[in-house]
């Protein structure tokens, strides 16, 4: 967890985007495929990073997104 380092998404590195379906259930697909930047990464508050996950044809995330830092 550092400014400017990325990570390519793969079997072994991967993001779960879960997805809320029909019925209210909800359904969780892995994303092996994409990459991950840290944009900032402060010891304690809000860090940012920019994620581009793909899990499958229907089930893709893009964007920028902020992060609670946790003890």
């Amino acid at each position: 967890w550092r400014a400017g380092a990325s990570y390519n998404l793969s079997l072994a590195q991967n993001l779960t985007i879960v997805t809320r379906e029909d019925g209210g259930w909800s359904m969780n697909h892995v994303a092996t495929s994409g990459r991950v930047e840290v944009i900032s990464a402060p010891d304690a508050g809000v860090g940012t990073v920019r994620v581009r996950a793909n899990a499958s044809s229907g089930n893709s995330v893009e964007g920028q997104i902020d992060v609670q830092v946790c003890d």
